[in-house]
């Protein structure tokens, strides 16, 4: 399971979820019993065909349930989030807070000597 890694590397994100159109549509539902495809697409500003893609992505993954049944003869489209969904939302908020976090101080915490600059240098060179 990916989670917060040591000092000076970048946090190990599921990229099932912290793809920004999964992540959308993961939000979206997180609060709801259930989204209807219309509403949602209306939510997460993706196309039919986005939406269909990374629908169908969370729902391999497990993250999510889709519904089908009939309204009035027409075909409707429902989405709702998984225990699992909610999990790995829960996780991957879990890994942002953490790495907003001040890393621990090291007992060799030092001021870093300030460098004499001469009015001469015109340009600076990394």
């Amino acid at each position: 399971m990916p989670g917060p890694s040591s000092d000076n590397t970048i946090v190990d994100f599921d990229p099932v979820v912290a793809n920004p159109a999964r992540l959308a549509i993961l939000s979206a539902l997180v609060g709801q019993d259930h989204r209807e495809f219309v509403h949602l697409r209306c939510l997460t500003r993706l196309t039919d065909g986005n939406l269909c893609t990374h629908a169908r992505k969370l729902l391999s993954a497990g993250l999510i349930r889709v519904g089908k049944s009939l309204r009035d003869g027409r075909p409707v489209t429902t989405f709702a989030i998984t225990p699992a969904g909610r999990d790995a939302l829960k996780n991957h908020v879990r890994q942002l807070m953490a790495a907003l976090e001040p890393a621990e101080p090291t007992s060799a915490t030092t001021e870093p000597e300030p460098v004499a600059v001469s009015s001469d240098d015109d340009e600076w060179i990394d």
